[in-house]
């Protein structure tokens, strides 16, 4: 499988090079903030994947994100924000058409079966 910018196959290779491989233990040093017994993220390891010297800055380093980061990631909450409101109503239409059809079918066989008595 390829992650972002096809890269999971660098991670693979770190994998198959040292056999087991801890995201945390084996590239965080031993003082920075991260413990490595702290859980991974999917978000985290995606953005890892996506690029390890960012993730670096960002979670060994601590280094702050800029304003535009900032302001893209505030609209992207707002996006997926949007997105659940929007899969919410298609969810809710969904079931009122199964339920539509489901009455629909029940009538038809009514109106058969009372039509073939």
């Amino acid at each position: 499988m390829v992650g972002v910018n096809g890269k999971v196959a660098g991670v693979a290779s770190l994998v198959s090079k040292y056999g087991r491989f801890d995201l945390k233990k084996d590239l965080l040093p031993t003082h920075g903030g991260m413990k490595p017994e702290d859980p991974i993220r999917v978000s985290e390891l995606a953005e890892f994947v996506y690029c390890q010297r960012a993730w670096w800055l960002k979670m060994v380093q601590k280094a702050p994100s800029s304003a535009e980061a900032r302001e893209a990631q505030a609209e992207g909450e707002l996006w997926h924000q949007q997105l659940g409101a929007r899969i919410a109503t298609t969810d809710a239409y969904s079931g009122a058409g199964y339920a539509a059809l489901l009455i629909a079918v029940i009538l038809l066989v009514l109106a058969v079966w009372s039509w073939l008595r």
